[in-house]
């Protein structure tokens, strides 16, 4: 895949910018930030897969609101494209701690991953939690990739 980005700085404000853009025009939190950080994380695999698994999940997983924020989830789904195991006998490693990065930064934000939490708090617009959503996954993962810059090229 061509690289769309040169620098860190480049993909961190393309997270954002786009985040703001697919949950504004596009809607599904959980989706377009798999979209996003599909676009931008110059090691996420470009399969549609990953939107499609993740269009079921936005409002909190069937709109009822009662489980984690979308934009939350899509992000993990990420941490599990870009960091996961490619087979069931393999450890669990770095999309956990990917994930749980990206988990800190909703707690420290929003006190909660919990969509019926967090709508409160932004009082239904989810287009800003989208955004700053992408934004700390793109942040998180590209941490640990200059960390192992080798860990995903065998995904």
């Amino acid at each position: 895949m061509e690289k769309k980005y040169n620098d860190r700085e480049e993909i961190l404000k393309a997270a954002y910018e786009k985040g703001l853009e697919y949950e504004g025009v596009f809607k599904g939190c959980a989706r377009c930030s798999a979209a996003v950080l599909q676009e931008v994380l110059p090691s996420a695999p470009q399969d549609k897969a990953y939107i499609k698994a993740a269009t079921a999940l936005s409002g909190g997983a069937t709109s009822t609101r009662n489980a984690n924020c979308g934009a939350f989830t899509g992000c993990g789904i990420m941490a599990g494209a870009v960091f996961g195991q490619d087979s069931l006998k393999e450890k669990s490693g770095k999309e956990m701690e990917a994930i749980r990065g990206v988990f800190q930064k909703f707690q420290d934000t929003y006190g909660s991953v919990l969509c019926k939490d967090i709508r409160p708090q932004v009082k239904g617009e989810c287009t800003l939690v989208v955004a700053r959503a992408c934004r700390w996954a793109a942040e998180v993962y590209l941490d640990l990739l200059e960390e192992d810059p080798h860990d995903t090229e065998s995904k």
